[in-house]
């Protein structure tokens, strides 16, 4: 396979990213392939053993359970034949959901031999980047029970748009702050 590990460039959080990667058979045979996630027949036995067969809803699932599922990394074809000396290119997508790094083993295996190829893929998730126009605001001495308005502004520095909450916190002094909107989006 080329490349030999998927490593995905930084993405940020709610996009997509696309890497093709090749199969190469270089065996006089054809090579029936499927993406499994267990890394061997036991792992699967055990899997196929949590499966009620006898449910019809768990009985949908029975056929797809070995194959490899990831909420952040799919292939575009879970199972493909290669013809003898040739090649197949087939797409890798990356979806983070949160400003992390991600990693999966995605097993390549030969449904004729059982061979199983392990191929590992790493992604990193990138946040979005908000800022306030200003880094503090200096109230001086508060009346009490005054209310006083300031006015900011929450930016968006980075690529890609944002969703936004205010999340309230106690404060020792006591004083309350509030904020509006609350929430919202915001726009690059």
């Amino acid at each position: 396979m080329t490349p030999s590990t998927c490593i995905f460039p930084p993405t940020y959080m709610t996009t997509s990213s696309l890497i093709t990667i090749q199969i190469n058979n270089n065996d006089n045979n054809c090579l029936n392939y499927e993406w499994r996630q267990y890394p061997n027949e036991e792992e699967e036995s055990k899997a196929l053993s949590k499966c009620d067969i006898y449910d019809p809803n768990q009985r949908l699932k029975y056929s797809s359970i070995l194959l490899f599922d990831s909420e952040f990394f799919s292939f575009e074809k879970k199972s493909a034949t290669v013809w003898a000396k040739r090649s197949e290119k087939i797409n890798l997508l990356f979806k983070p959901q949160k400003s992390i790094e991600y990693k999966a083993i995605a097993y390549l295996y030969n449904k004729d031999t059982k061979q199983r190829i392990p191929y590992r893929i790493i992604g990193r998730g990138l946040p979005s980047n908000a800022e306030f126009n200003i880094s503090q605001i200096n109230v001086s001495r508060i009346a009490l029970e005054s209310q006083y308005d300031y006015q900011i502004q929450l930016l968006n520095k980075g690529k890609i748009p944002l969703d936004f909450e205010y999340v309230e916190r106690n404060i020792d002094s006591g004083l309350k702050f509030k904020f509006s909107p609350a929430k919202g989006h915001l726009e690059v």
